[in-house]
């Protein structure tokens, strides 16, 4: 929670309280906060930091709420899969895309002034350098929160999502390890959970191995290019990322249920259909004595 107050309106270093549509610091000063705050109002106040921000103070303002209980589960968990990527930030089992281009293309021009004022080395040039970043950061944060609020208003019980752990590869060059590099993958799950938490709805990982190739129809493994995946098995084709997030529903189904949602998957993977016939191995039997 944000808001911004007069230069001598309160002094750093002062407790807080809520009380209808005015914060309390101290008992002496308030700050009027903005409309799309006051359902916290009667939350309890953890902590106030003040910054100065081009001469405006700006009060950052922690609150406490009270645990909102999970939904019980029922036999049958309305469970959709989220599939998070590069391309497409957030693309959810049931056909919905967030793109990721707006954001590309706003990092792509920033990017762009952040390497001339750079190069120009000047103070000002610096100085530009740090209002850059801010914007930056704040236009991906509030995108993972548009995405975040869209998801978590959807009509389900159990959210899947993948257990990602994204490392950079050397041998891949600069230029691709500066996609995942500037991809907030993290935020956007940090962001889902509180806003699935508050509405009472449970968070599930899964593994994510294959499930970009994995058919979704049938569960045989596949093939991917590009954004498009096609099952030699069945014929099945679709979006990749669809698939993927297909998949993810499919692992978290067998989740929904269970204590501890991190453990390893061992039921959340199809049986798969081979199209060959088994060419495994046995032992002959032997018979008569040693």
């Amino acid at each position: 929670m944000m808001a911004s107050l007069c230069r001598d309106t309160v002094k750093s270093n002062q407790t807080a309280s809520a009380a209808g549509d005015r914060l309390s610091c101290c008992g002496q000063h308030f700050i009027h906060l903005p409309d799309c705050f006051l359902k916290y109002t009667d939350a309890e106040v953890v902590s106030l930091r003040l910054r100065e921000i081009d001469r405006v103070l700006q009060a950052d303002i922690v609150v406490r709420l009270p645990d909102n209980p999970a939904t019980p589960i029922s036999v049958t968990p309305r469970v959709i899969g989220m599939d998070r990527g590069i391309v497409n930030i957030a693309v959810t089992s049931d056909n919905r895309f967030h793109s990721s281009r707006a954001l590309r293309n706003v990092r792509g021009r920033y990017s762009h002034l952040r390497g001339r004022l750079q190069s120009a080395g000047t103070r000002s040039a610096k100085r530009h350098l740090k209002r850059l970043s801010g914007r930056e950061r704040r236009f991906q944060r509030n995108c993972n929160h548009v995405i975040s609020r869209e998801v978590a208003a959807m009509d389900f019980d159990v959210l899947a999502i993948e257990e990602l752990s994204v490392r950079k590869d050397r041998k891949k060059g600069r230029k691709f390890n500066r996609m995942p590099g500037g991809w907030s993958y993290a935020q956007l799950e940090s962001f889902l959970r509180y806003k699935c938490e508050a509405s009472g709805k449970s968070v599930v990982t899964v593994n994510p191995a294959y499930t970009s190739q994995d058919c979704s129809r049938c569960g045989v493994r596949g093939k991917r290019r590009g954004s498009a995946f096609t099952c030699p098995f069945c014929g099945f084709f679709l979006n990749a990322d669809l698939n993927a997030a297909r998949n993810i529903a499919d692992r978290g189904m067998s989740l929904a249920g269970r204590p501890h949602v991190n453990g390893p998957i061992v039921a959340g993977m199809r049986h798969r259909a081979e199209p060959c016939a088994d060419h495994s191995y046995k032992p002959p039997v032997l018979t008569g004595g040693s």
